[in-house]
């Protein structure tokens, strides 16, 4: 093999490796999320084609409505517990305000 030839693959090869290196830094990130994703898309689809049979093979619907149901069951819980955090601040300022309070009236 010529040296100049081997050298010349020793390059390609390191590139590609660096490459392969940096995508797999910038996918690493949202590896959770895709396997997750990957999970719940097997875990449904019978389900899913249960639902197609049954809305007479409207797939465009069931995805609709397989998707509004995951929205709403990720997006009702949170704004429950926001609203019982805004509570939770808002009986600890009146808690704060009441101590201040006494605490001039005292003084």
């Amino acid at each position: 093999m010529n040296p100049k030839t081997a050298l010349e693959s020793v390059v390609r090869i390191a590139a590609v490796a660096f490459v392969m290196y940096w995508c797999f830094r910038i996918f690493q990130p949202f590896a959770t999320l895709l396997v997750w994703s990957g999970v719940i898309a097997i875990t449904l689809y019978p389900f899913f084609q249960r639902m197609t049979k049954w809305l007479k093979g409207r797939k465009t619907l069931v995805a609709i409505l397989l998707n509004l149901t995951f929205i709403l069951g990720l997006f009702i819980p949170l704004i429950r517990m926001g609203n019982g955090l805004n509570l939770s601040v808002h009986i600890t300022q009146l808690d704060f305000y009441s101590r201040l309070v006494h605490s001039i009236n005292q003084n």
